[in-house]
């Protein structure tokens, strides 16, 4: 069952709860200025609540799609948006989107159900703890995108602690840190990118957009501040991206030195056991007559021989550093 919380936007720049006789429609009736936020848990139920609205057969589509993802469309009696943003759950950050349409008079938000960040926001307008910049939708739009934008900057915070105590774990014990751990942060690092990209798409277009329904006169500097809020968080995940490849490849060269100091010990050991291994095997040939198999100090002085060979390669080895 779809929860819908209604809010009018009243002239003093805050917000008020409306209750309507039937709670399952979009109709604003004669509410003015109305924002219809819409916790939805499936498609079907979604469908049967926009139909009377005679959308665009496109802003239909992409809010009964499966496959989510930055979209933007404007008509003269609708503005339709679609636009990431994060959501973190025991510090692991999830990939969410909303649904946004302006009409006259009438802005619809749809998300999944679980994400408190908009109902946070309605209440403290509710209880005149904020105060809208205008008491109109785009207004009220702009502060729905900060804060979708706060949310998914708090994310982004998140992985770049993360980052920071990965780096720190990298200085201390190198060795414990695998290969997984920054794979698994650079995948979160790659969501959080991808989700500052799709906003910044979003409110770059809402920047050149005038129409009958929607105009961000009065609000140009708001949404160019968002706008430019959006560059400096995708400039430090361009930076923290760059980090976490530096730390893999300081990884690869630790490996890499790992796996050269093992082959050089058995470098080592092949060299100093290959002449020992050649004269056990010249004595192991079945020769009719070997003289030396005959001498009584044969099996000592040979011993002798391959202990003074193996102590020479190993003095060898030591003084050119390959015990180093």
């Amino acid at each position: 069952m779809a929860n819908l919380n209604r809010y009018r936007v009243t002239d003093r720049r805050f917000l008020e709860p409306v209750t309507v006789e039937s709670p399952d429609t979009l109709d604003p009736g004669e509410s003015g200025r109305l924002w219809i936020d819409i916790e939805v848990p499936d498609r079907e139920e979604l469908q049967d609540l926009l139909a009377p609205l005679n959308l665009q057969p496109f802003i239909m589509v992409h809010c009964l799609r499966i496959e989510r993802g930055p979209c933007y469309a404007h008509y003269e009696k609708a503005l339709f948006l679609e636009m990431p943003y994060g959501v973190a759950v025991d510090n692991v950050i999830h990939l969410n989107h909303i649904s946004i349409i302006c009409m006259d008079s009438l802005l619809i938000t749809i998300h999944n159900k679980g994400d408190s960040c908009l109902t946070q926001l309605a209440m403290d307008f509710v209880a005149e703890e904020k105060r809208l910049q205008a008491p109109t939708l785009p207004a009220l739009l702009y502060h729905i995108l900060d804060e979708l934008n706060d949310q998914s900057t708090r994310c982004g915070l998140i992985v770049v602690k993360g980052i920071d105590e990965l780096g720190r774990e990298l200085d201390k014990n190198p060795e414990e840190i695998e290969p997984e751990d920054t794979l698994s942060m650079n995948r979160q690092l790659h969501l959080i990118d991808s989700i500052l990209w799709g906003q910044r798409f979003c409110v770059s277009y809402l920047q050149n957009t005038e129409t009958k329904v929607f105009t961000i006169r009065g609000l140009v500097e708001s949404y160019r501040a968002l706008a430019h809020v959006l560059e400096l968080a995708c400039q430090r995940v361009d930076l923290m991206e760059q980090r976490l490849k530096d730390y893999s490849n300081y990884q690869t060269a630790l490996s890499q030195d790992k796996l050269n100091t093992r082959l050089r010990v058995l470098t080592v050991f092949s060299a100093i056991f290959l002449p020992l291994t050649l004269i056990s095997s010249i004595y192991g040939m079945n020769f009719r007559v070997m003289p030396e198999l005959k001498w009584s100090y044969a099996y000592p002085a040979l011993i002798g021989t391959m202990v003074i060979i193996m102590s020479a390669m190993i003095y060898f080895f030591w003084r050119r550093g390959w015990f180093k």
